[in-house]
């Protein structure tokens, strides 16, 4: 049976957090070819940032999915270039969390998925369902913290930037405007699961 690339790269990461001696199979996988399964498809990779350098950018930083994937995994190339010449892969191909916050939102309202400078590859701008964009700031996953989902009220934070409140208008905690009702401190999604679409009661 021959082995898929993205199930080799999955399982070469858990047994390489498991067994650093596996690493050496992550480096495999990087240089694994989608077409024959041997040599390297660096060389696609850089044919498609000849044209698509801002993704190039974001591909360079720490939070990205180039640690384990390439551009061929989640876009199946055609001959031509232009408009519309890579299919994208749906994030639920990988991705089990299929709940987003309305349904006006997908993962791509909040995700980047080819890299940002915050943690879980959470987009630095993040257009909002009320119209407009919020600035977002998200390096720990933490609750209430300068570094984490929640800033508002939060001392040298700027309320509004946390990742959970720039939607929150009409609820009664951690308002995109900084007021609000106190609530828990602790990291949000011990309540408000990613699964649930982050509606409330639902642990992860």
């Amino acid at each position: 049976m021959k082995l898929s690339r993205k199930r080799f790269i999955v399982i070469a990461t858990a047994a390489a957090l498991l067994f650093p001696a596996f690493a050496l199979a992550l480096y495999a996988a990087e240089n694994w070819d989608v077409r024959d399964g041997v040599g390297t498809d660096l060389d696609a990779e850089a044919a498609c940032l000849k044209c698509h350098a801002p993704i190039g950018t974001a591909w360079g930083n720490l939070s990205t999915h180039k640690l384990i994937l390439d551009c061929t995994i989640c876009h199946k190339t055609s001959a031509e270039s232009g408009e519309g010449h890579a299919d994208k892969v749906a994030c639920t191909e990988c991705h089990s969390e299929t709940s987003t916050p309305t349904p006006e939102t997908s993962c791509m309202t909040c995700h980047d998925p080819h890299g940002t400078t915050n943690a879980f590859l959470i987009r630095t701008s993040i257009k909002l369902p009320q119209g407009g964009t919020a600035d977002v700031t998200l390096a720990k996953s933490e609750g209430a913290s300068k570094d984490g989902m929640v800033r508002a009220g939060v001392a040298g934070a700027t309320a509004g930037t946390g990742l959970c409140e720039v939607c929150h208008t009409a609820v009664e905690y951690y308002l995109a405007d900084g007021k609000g009702a106190e609530h828990f401190t602790e990291r949000c999604t011990k309540c408000h699961s990613h699964a649930n679409g982050f509606r409330p009661g639902a642990e992860e």
